[in-house]
């Protein structure tokens, strides 16, 4: 897959010329519902944590706040913890990528405030 910047700068697309397809992150992201998993009758206290942080990820329209996303993807990880061994591997990855985040974030949260200038870094 081939990433370019959308026009927006809060808007990237993904192209697979390959299979002529599109996706825009941001259009996916307006999409996603905001409803915690109590009323799906889903009985998780990790997992209504997890829906929680994501609710508040995308600020100011469609731009992603960067230290919410981190909070949110932390959450997400102790979701994947609990999955015991079949998914060590899986958050041991997540983990270490969240790690390598942090520090970049940690040392300029000023200008990492949305993900798109933490990209830019």
């Amino acid at each position: 897959m081939i990433a370019d910047r959308a026009q927006s700068t809060t808007s990237f697309r993904y192209k697979d010329p390959e299979n002529n397809i599109t996706w825009d992150f941001a259009k996916f992201a307006s999409h996603i519902p905001h409803s915690s998993s109590s009323k799906l009758n889903l009985r998780s206290s990790k997992l209504d944590d997890v829906v929680r942080c994501f609710a508040s990820v995308i600020q100011d329209g469609n731009q992603i706040d960067t230290s919410q996303l981190l909070k949110a993807c932390r959450a997400h990880l102790v979701l994947i913890q609990s999955g015991g061994s079949a998914l060590r591997l899986v958050a041991k990855d997540l983990e270490s990528n969240l790690q390598k985040v942090e520090i970049l974030f940690k040392k300029s949260p000023r200008e990492a405030k949305h993900l798109i200038s933490l990209l830019e870094i």
